[in-house]
């Protein structure tokens, strides 16, 4: 009578096996970054290496109560410009003052601005702008008041946020007399913040490794560029000794929102004519150093490396020719905030990977107090050293990214823009720990700040930083 249970028990078994099995394929397919093979590795550091199996999904480890508001990413759609139509300009609403300057501009590209002041409007102010830049002729260009916010209108990028006021803001303490702001570390000598920091672009396609002056910088950000590749701006203000950087590449959008923050010199090697408009149209054309568009010295194109990736420079020459040029500091910069004891609040995290695409895949791992930088799965290193590049902090900033119409190169590549305007997600990765916070940015002359769950400011550990910016939609995984 009971005979046939154990049929139906093994077709039960069976059934269960397959739809696991479908399920496990399923979910490998919607979650790929489980399955990449072997990309860390043991390096001779002694980092211990990490397997694919043990990196789980960031919302498995990050705690979602850290941020515990909607945070507003900049979309609101009074500062967002709008394209404007036929119909629109035939009825006066041109979108810039005056309509008939509006309407002859759009003729052509807006990176041709006329050198001539004939002709030119005397604002290009579009409405909705948060603020107006101020005339600027450069290079021989003649640039009316308002063409920074017309060509973001033109473009259909976010227009600028203004300089606010720090007074009300809850920024970091300043650090004590002796400390670099940058760094939270003793300054051989206070003289050193005489000085304008250099914000200098640093090429990281597989022909620019290992690159130079990396390892000396004391705030690098990473930012995904056009072609599958990340792009560098190092930042350099505190270290005593001549650093030799390189190579150094093209400026990009990224460059309009993190050169003000720091009042640095953006020092790069040309730009697509449009980037180009915006930043010769803006506060960061007056302090800007490039011997491709500019007549700049103090550059020199080695034969050791192929070109493009040959351009080269060393942080002294490059002061001296900022005091040549009455571009010395000192400036107002806004540090950030250091404790050498890492917060309460941090779960414990020894590796993270943010796979941005094709050939940069980046990963850090944590050992003996510091995290060293991998690239595809082999530890990225500094041409001037031979060592692996490690820092004491970790942090992502995520983003909203979008593509612009702006062609950056030949094969018709668009430029990226990355909205790091007022407040969004952060991580920070400090003392073998990661902390979910929010990253706030409240003006275009406010640094990122990071403040914890309660909004309390969140230290970093003193040393050097490098800030990953990561789109939203990118899957960022770690190993704990």
């Amino acid at each position: 009578m009971n005979a046939p249970a154990p049929k139906r028990t093994s077709l039960l078994a069976l059934l269960s096996i397959i739809l696991v099995g479908s399920g496990i394929l399923l979910l490998g397919l919607a979650d790929p970054l489980n399955l990449i093979d072997d990309w860390l590795h043991a390096m001779e550091v002694g980092v211990r290496p990490v397997g694919d199996e043990q990196f789980v999904a960031l919302d498995e480890v990050a705690l979602p109560a850290a941020v515990p508001t909607p945070l507003n990413l900049s979309e609101d759609i009074e500062t967002t410009p709008k394209s404007v139509d036929n119909a629109q300009a035939a009825s006066g609403l041109c979108g810039v003052l005056p309509c008939s300057a509006a309407a002859a501009a759009r003729s052509s590209p807006p990176s041709k601005l006329e050198s001539d002041l004939r002709g030119q409007p005397t604002s290009y102010v579009p409405p909705g702008a948060l603020s107006v830049s101020v005339a600027r002729r450069v290079n021989g260009k003649y640039y009316p008041a308002g063409s920074l916010e017309y060509l973001h209108g033109q473009y259909h990028i976010p227009f600028p946020l203004p300089d606010v006021p720090k007074q009300g803001l809850t920024l970091p303490p300043p650090v004590a007399p002796g400390i670099c702001p940058l760094t939270g570390k003793p300054l051989a000598s206070p003289a050193l913040l005489n000085r304008r920091p250099l914000n200098v672009r640093v090429d990281n396609s597989t022909a620019a490794r290992p690159q130079s002056g990396l390892s000396d910088a004391d705030i690098i950000f990473e930012t995904p560029a056009e072609g599958n590749i990340t792009r560098f701006t190092a930042v350099y203000l505190c270290a005593a000794h001549d650093i030799q950087v390189g190579p150094i590449r093209s400026a990009r959008l990224i460059d309009l929102q993190l050169a003000p923050m720091l009042k640095a010199i953006l020092v790069h090697a040309g730009a697509s004519a449009p980037v180009e408009d915006m930043i010769w149209s803006s506060e960061v054309g007056d302090a800007e150093f490039d011997p491709v568009l500019r007549d700049t010295p103090g550059f020199a194109w080695v034969s050791w490396r192929p070109s493009p990736h040959n351009l080269y420079a060393n942080t002294h020459s490059l002061w001296d020719l900022a005091q040549r040029r009455g571009l010395a500091g000192p400036v107002d910069l806004q540090g950030l905030a250091f404790d050498a004891e890492p917060p309460a609040g941090g779960n414990p995290v020894r590796a993270v990977r943010v796979p941005y695409a094709g050939e940069t895949v980046v990963g850090y791992t944590y050992s003996d107090g510091l995290y060293t930088k991998l690239i595809n799965g082999a530890a990225h290193t500094d041409a001037g050293t031979g060592l692996p590049l490690r820092f004491a902090n970790v942090v992502l900033v995520f983003a909203r990214q979008s593509v612009t119409p702006i062609v950056e190169d030949a094969e018709g590549a668009r430029s990226l823009y990355f909205d790091v305007q007022r407040q969004g997600r952060a991580l920070v990765f400090r003392d073998g720990q990661v902390y979910d916070a929010r990253w706030l940015r409240e003006g275009r002359n406010i640094l990122f700040h990071f403040t914890d769950a309660r909004g309390s400011t969140l230290a970093l550990k003193p040393g050097q930083t490098i800030v990953n910016i990561v789109p939203l939609e990118l899957r960022v995984s770690v190993a704990r």
